[in-house]
């Protein structure tokens, strides 16, 4: 029950990485994709900005890390809050938003990664449409490397 606990409190820190909606914003892309169980979700927190491990990547980190997500894709797994694996869904394909935009009525920033997910599970698919399933991971471990750029905001 604690690492329940656990993961529901690291899923709550970490649906606040998109947070605010400018007005300006025009362009709206389509989070869920009913027809085809597709959802296009934050993979991680825009360059310098704070995980909910108070960790962060530069840009350059943040493009190495696409691409190798992009290289092993066929070899990740589906992961909920880093505690279990799952076959209910899988990664098609990750990016970095090239430009501030909104998606589902979300404002994602420019230069945030962002990941297309294929459900095939319904249960999941659903509890992922009504916001019950959040905090889905490649299930990736990192490493901390001292960045003498980085500065906490």
């Amino acid at each position: 029950m604690n690492n329940y606990k656990h993961a529901l409190n690291a899923i709550k820190k970490a649906s606040n990485i998109v947070t605010a909606k400018p007005e300006s914003s025009k362009v709206e892309i389509m989070k869920f994709n009913e027809e085809q169980m597709v959802s296009i979700e934050p993979l991680y927190c825009k360059p310098m900005d704070s995980d909910a491990h108070s960790q962060g990547m530069t840009e350059k980190d943040i493009r190495l890390m696409v691409d190798d997500i992009n290289t092993n894709i066929h070899k990740i797994s589906g992961n909920i809050g880093h505690l279990f694996n799952t076959n209910g869904f899988h990664f098609l394909r990750a990016w970095v938003n090239e430009c501030d935009c909104m998606i589902g009525g979300e404002f994602v920033p420019e230069g945030q990664p962002i990941i297309k997910v294929q459900f095939t599970d319904k249960t999941l698919w659903e509890m992922r449409k009504t916001g019950q399933l959040q905090g889905l991971s490649i299930g990736a471990l990192g490493t901390i490397v001292a960045n003498p750029d980085y500065k906490e905001v």
